[in-house]
């Protein structure tokens, strides 16, 4: 951009590196509505409903309240991660087939005890189950046997079901899902989402999250908007002396201390439901009950002791059986640094996968329990604080994290990443397929799109030249792709 200086009066250049993109803000605008949309409804069915001015009280509490929780390093030229607001998926959590089954099953069984201790709690017509749907393959290449998850597979149906649907997290990545796809991704979002490449349990506990679960309604024009219960640590998997007979089981949205927050919830569908989440040992346990269900601490006892619970008034293969099995199958594949350092995004299912490069920062915390993952994924970035997808409720350390902060001396690999989304994107006019761009003091990052799939493969060598880069691209697909047909 030309610009005059008003000093000199000479005619100077500004390079707009820090300016927001039009994509990044229609992601943003668009998030805003889609998490406005779950928690309240519809704008024009809410007007019908209530009235202009109960409207304008409830955006007046939402609408900075999102704003705040907008990462400030959107704006900044060193580190920007408007890319995670345009590749807005899952993680997903590399299960094998058989605990996949077991995890479904497990869900079949709880919901069909739930409705047995529950029979007669539905008032009205509720009872309308989410349908079954095929699962998804959460891998990069869509065919692994020993990384699945799957959205829309759905637990059983019953004619009288007081829950819509379910879904489990571990460590924040995505496990099961019996909802729609759209739901899911909003909901995913809002949970466990940092906007930054990493994902974590307790989201919805740090700041500028956390506000407090209380008169959050329309009553109040109060947004249900980034309130939650506070994971205390022994539901964090904290086993001092005191806690190892507790249950390390605790309820994010539902009952906690005698204080129930239920927020409702609006689905893709048209119906409503209500958002009940129990965090045990790295797993979020996601239910939705029907909208007309009196969800009470009784009914939520009943869940907990069912889920997480021991001895014979229980499932026999419940969270308690199943969590050693899931974390040992996800600490396999998620605790082993990759050979390429890259991000990769699948339109198809929506999953987004950052590439495993861990560095051990025993030096900053003293204790060598944390790991960084997307600190050492751009070469020149530094991270302090608690790794926000190793907090306690992920099962870890059990902590909950401290806010994370980044320091950048060549951050720019990541807001060219970004550019050359721009560029070769499923929905960029440029026509473009592969890119490969490099500065003088920094590698190449090579873009490459094929019909749904698209990744950014960051190669750290300045003095690598462009035909070595060719080679470590094809050697990249050849590795990750070798199955799927590439264009």
């Amino acid at each position: 951009m030309k610009r005059k200086d008003k000093a000199t009066g000479r005619k100077t250049t500004d390079y707009l590196d820090d300016v927001i993109s039009e994509d990044t803000l229609k992601a943003v605008v668009g998030n805003i509505y889609r998490v406005f949309r779950l928690l309240h409804g519809n704008v024009s069915d809410y007007l019908e409903k209530y009235s202009r001015e109960k409207l304008i009280d409830l955006l007046e509490d939402y609408i900075p309240a999102y704003l705040e929780t907008v990462s400030h390093t959107l704006y900044e030229y060193n580190f920007t991660n408007s890319i995670f607001y345009e590749l807005d998926g899952f993680q997903y959590g590399p299960v094998e087939r058989n605990t996949y089954v077991s995890i479904s099953s497990f869900l079949g069984v709880l919901q069909e005890q739930l409705n047995l201790k529950s029979a007669g709690s539905i008032s009205g017509g509720a009872g309308n189950a989410s349908s079954a749907n095929p699962g998804q393959n959460n891998n990069m290449g869509g065919n692994s046997s020993s990384s699945t998850a799957g959205v829309n597979a759905g637990v059983k149906d019953f004619p009288d079901s007081i829950v819509k649907s379910m879904a489990v997290f571990y460590n924040a990545h995505l496990i099961y899902s019996g909802m729609s796809l759209d739901d899911m991704k909003v909901l995913y979002g809002y949970l466990v989402n940092m906007y930054n490449g990493q994902v974590s349990n307790t989201k919805l506990n740090r700041a500028p999250y956390g506000r407090i679960p209380t008169a959050a309604g329309h009553q109040s024009g109060s947004s249900t908007f980034a309130r939650s219960h506070l994971v205390n640590s022994s539901e964090n998997g904290n086993n001092s002396t005191a806690q190892k007979n507790a249950n390390p089981a605790g309820y994010l949205f539902g009952c906690d201390k005698h204080k129930m927050f239920v927020p409702q919830v609006f689905l893709s569908d048209g119906s409503e439901g209500q958002l009940v989440s129990l965090c045990y040992k790295g797993i979020l346990l996601i239910v939705i009950f029907e909208s007309g269900v009196n969800v009470d601490a009784r009914l939520l006892d009943q869940l907990k002791r069912l889920a997480t619970g021991t001895g014979p008034d229980t499932l026999e293969e419940n969270l308690v059986a199943l969590q050693p099995v899931i974390a040992k199958q996800f600490s396999l594949v998620m605790d082993n640094d990759d050979e390429y350092k890259f991000l990769y995004f699948n339109h198809s299912n929506e999953a987004l996968r950052v590439s495993n490069h861990y560095t051990s920062e025993a030096a900053l915390y003293g204790d060598g329990s944390t790991k960084s993952r997307l600190s050492n994924l751009f070469s020149g970035f530094s991270s302090f604080g608690r790794n926000a997808s190793n907090d306690g409720c992920a099962g870890q350390n059990g902590t909950v994290a401290d806010e994370k902060v980044f320091e950048s001396s060549s951050g720019k690999e990541l807001l060219l990443s970004t550019n050359l989304h721009s560029c070769i994107g499923k929905h960029s006019s440029t026509g473009y397929r592969e890119v490969c761009i490099k500065e003088a003091d920094r590698g190449w990052i090579c873009a490459k799109r094929s019909l749904e799939r698209e990744f950014y493969l960051i190669l750290d060598q300045p003095q690598m030249t462009l035909a070595r880069c060719q080679v470590e691209c094809a050697r990249f697909s050849e590795i990750h792709f070798s199955n799927i047909y590439m264009m």
